[in-house]
């Protein structure tokens, strides 16, 4: 993350508004704050293309009215992706009250980045009002995501379906860089990108040994993606950092706690339990960090309760997740796993995004060397 910036008004690159608001904010309160920082920025409305703020405003009718003011989506993130980015004007009254010190600098920069923080910079800092909150960012580079994770101006699908996504120059030199340390030309196209993502997701080569893949899999896994299958993931922060898809996050079931009450199970089995019943044909599934969410999910699957199209199992920790994800690769479930106890949400969300975005992938060209 960076502060700071100056261009000509109405030029550069595409911007996104962070906002926050009290309950029941008037709304020409928040536009007027929205419209002060976008001045300081020297920017005008049409620079801007997703207004942004935490899951618990989606129904708050200051933020939905700014959005349609400005003729651009929203985007809602859960408290604790907002809380994991770095913020010049934490604050601690906000952390009480909605589980993260930051709404507005954080939910700015997380979609103005794509889901990376770091790929974006902060050209206002949090500006207040009476009842609001609202800073601007915009992403390193000549581009900025719009609030799917898609780029102004470009197609929204490749040729084959795909979600469209340009590059960084940062990331095409981290590319770069991890395939000088490991060679994986000799994959196939769909485990080459799963392989080169995930390991640049936790920058370690050590990584790709212990994955479990097959080419079959993941792409009836991509063909499901992209046919409309429902997307389900075991952590709101999952959800977070999945920007081209709207996803399931069964653990938000109220249904869950009393389910897992009744039977002593977690409450992430509970849910997956559930959702199994929901959603019993064709759906994909990601579990980067509750193996018992993986073993009831496996349950369902040995009763023949549901038939995932894709289960992409990468659950991290020291108990269940290296016997959770042995059992998925003994199930015969088509699916995306690891051995051993490394994994995580990061890792999960990586595998997936190299499945939408796997014809960028396969693109991404390394820099004219010196």
């Amino acid at each position: 993350m960076r502060v700071g910036g100056t261009s000509e008004p109405g030029v550069g690159a595409a911007i996104v508004v962070g906002v926050g608001a009290s309950r029941d904010c008037p709304s020409d309160e928040l536009l007027a704050l929205v419209d002060d920082a976008l001045r300081e920025a020297g920017r005008d409305r049409d620079a801007v293309v997703a207004l942004a703020s935490a899951d618990v405003k989606a129904d708050e009718p200051a933020v939905l009215d700014a959005a349609g003011a400005l003729g651009v989506p929203t985007r809602f993130l859960a408290g604790e992706a907002l809380a994991a980015v770095a913020v010049p004007t934490p604050s601690a009254v906000v952390a009480a009250a909605v589980g993260t010190p930051s709404v507005a600098e954080a939910a700015a920069l997380l979609v103005a980045g794509d889901g990376d923080p770091l790929a974006a910079r902060l050209l206002v800092a949090k500006r207040r009002s009476a009842h609001a909150t609202c800073a601007i960012a915009e992403v390193l580079g000549d581009a900025a995501p719009t609030a799917s994770g898609l780029l102004p101006g470009t197609p929204e699908r490749t040729a084959s379906g795909a979600p469209r996504r340009a590059p960084h120059p940062i990331e095409v030199e981290s590319y770069r860089i991890l395939r000088s340390r490991i060679d994986t030309s000799g994959l196939p196209p769909l485990s080459r990108a799963v392989t080169e993502r995930t390991v640049h997701s936790v920058a370690d080569v050590a990584f790709a040994e212990t994955l479990v893949l097959d080419e079959d899999a993941l792409r009836a896994g991509r063909q499901a993606l992209l046919d409309g299958a429902p997307l389900i993931v075991d952590t709101r922060m999952a959800a977070a950092g999945i920007t081209a898809r709207e996803t399931i996050v069964p653990l938000a079931d109220p249904r869950a706690a009393a389910v897992a009450r009744r039977t002593g199970s977690t409450r992430s089995a509970a849910a997956f339990g559930l959702a199994a019943a929901d959603h019993p044909d064709g759906a994909v599934w990601a579990i980067g960090n509750a193996p018992t969410a993986l073993f009831a999910l496996l349950d369902e699957v040995a009763a023949g309760r549901v038939r995932p199209a894709l289960v992409i199992g990468l659950p991290v920790g020291f108990v269940g997740a290296a016997d959770s994800k042995a059992a998925l690769a003994r199930s015969g479930v088509p699916c995306l796993t690891n051995r051993g106890e490394r994994g995580g949400t990061p890792v999960t969300v990586a595998a997936i995004h190299a499945l939408l975005y796997h014809r960028d992938d396969q693109t991404i060209e390394e820099p004219p060397r010196p």
